[in-house]
């Protein structure tokens, strides 16, 4: 049986940086290639896992960014995905998961990688706190189950039953859809900058 490991979970709090390394990465062949476009300070690059590269990047333009890059070869047999399963709560409508930091995730689903992603309402009133019942804001699906639709403007990373990673939005050609998570707004399409004035694009996220 094929080990999954790179688990896309549902973190209490979303960060821009977290959803920039799904956001942008491109399927190319059988490489799922992360590009950031930043003055570089300083690279460091490891071979974390079989298939996986890890880069840590610290770029002083636009501004400080410490981010941590992923190269995932999709051509790998031993590569698998999985995203937060369907798990509603009762007596919260529109309940579809539960909140869990991506650490706590990785170790429940024994992964060797963990990336926080999708946006999300907690139902609990906004606590953000892990087993709070939690409504998901655009396309979401675990393990062929799709439990959340497409919302306009949130573009969705799928991965489809061979394990191949695509990008798209609700009026792309669509994939077979096996695991899916969303994000806000596409920073990258077809290598070139997504032009957007929305706020989720030009707001400097805490």
């Amino acid at each position: 049986m094929r080990k999954k490991i790179l688990l896309f979970s549902f973190l209490s709090i979303i960060t821009v940086l977290s959803f920039s390394l799904v956001a942008i990465a491109q399927s190319n062949g059988n490489t799922a290639r992360v590009t950031i476009l930043s003055e570089t300070n300083s690279d460091t690059t490891e071979q974390a896992f079989k298939g996986i590269v890890h880069t840590h990047r610290i770029a002083s333009l636009p501004r400080v960014n410490n981010m941590h890059i992923l190269n995932v070869d999709l051509s790998d047999a031993d590569i698998s995905f999985l995203a937060t399963p369907y798990n509603p709560t009762d007596g919260y409508p529109g309940s579809e998961t539960k909140l869990q930091t991506t650490y706590d995730f990785a170790a429940q689903h024994n992964v060797q990688v963990a990336i926080n992603a999708t946006p999300f309402y907690d139902l609990n009133g906004g606590v953000y706190t892990s087993g709070d019942p939690a409504d998901v804001r655009g396309l979401a699906a675990s393990q062929g189950t799709v439990y959340s639709d497409y919302m306009v403007d949130y573009p969705a990373l799928i991965t489809d039953t061979a394990d191949l990673a695509y990008i798209v939005n609700a009026y792309d050609p669509q994939p077979s859809i096996n695991n899916a998570v969303g994000g806000f707004s596409r920073i990258l399409t077809n290598g070139v900058k997504t032009p957007c004035t929305d706020i989720r694009c030009t707001a400097v996220h805490p």
